[in-house]
C-alpha cells in the first residue's frame, strides 16, 4: 500500500519514525492493515510508545491494544512529567521489552534521547539528577530504571 511506497522511498536517509496516533479500540481492521503493511519492511523496529506518567493498567491496555504491530522495544515519554515512575518501571520489567529511548520534553525528536542505563540508575537510587541533554532540565528517573536491566540487540 500508500505506507509502504513512502516509506520505501526514504529508507537509507536514516532514522524514520512513524506515529499511529489515534487508533481507538474500535480500530482493530485499520491497525492490523497498517500492520500488516510495515512487516513487509526490512529492519523496522516497532516501539511501543507509552507516558511516564500512565497508570500500569493503562500502560498493560495500551500494550495489549497495539499488539498488532508486534513492538521490540519501549519508549517511555513525559519523563520531565513525573516523579512517579513505579508503574513504568514495572511494566518496563514485567513487559520484558528493552526501553533504547526516552523522551524528555514536548519535541520531535529534539527530546527524544538514547535511555542511559547508568545515568538513570544514578538519579533512580538519588545519587545524581538525570538531565535532558537537550534542554538541560531535570528529567525523570524511569529510563534507567526500565532499561538497566535488559541489553540491546
Amino acid at each position: 500500500g500508500a505506507l509502504y511506497t513512502v516509506v520505501s522511498a526514504v529508507a537509507g536517509r536514516g532514522g524514520i519514525l512513524i506515529d499511529t496516533p489515534g487508533y481507538g479500540f474500535g480500530d482493530g481492521d485499520l491497525m492490523e492493515e497498517t500492520a500488516a503493511q510495515l512487516r513487509r519492511l526490512d529492519g523496522l523496529v516497532c516501539h511501543l510508545v507509552v507516558p511516564a506518567t500512565m497508570r500500569y493498567s493503562e500502560m498493560e491496555r495500551r500494550r495489549q491494544h497495539f499488539s498488532p504491530f508486534a513492538p521490540s522495544r519501549l519508549l517511555f515519554t513525559r519523563l520531565d512529567e513525573t516523579e512517579y515512575f513505579g508503574p513504568a518501571w514495572a511494566f518496563a520489567r514485567e513487559s520484558r521489552l528493552p526501553v533504547d529511548w526516552v523522551s524528555t520534553g514536548p519535541g520531535v525528536p529534539e527530546d527524544i534521547e538514547e535511555a542511559d542505563a547508568f545515568r538513570l540508575a544514578s538519579a533512580l537510587f538519588g545519587k545524581s539528577t538525570y538531565m535532558s541533554e537537550s534542554s538541560g532540565q531535570p528529567a525523570s528517573n524511569l529510563a534507567s530504571a526500565a532499561s538497566a536491566g535488559e541489553a540491546r540487540s
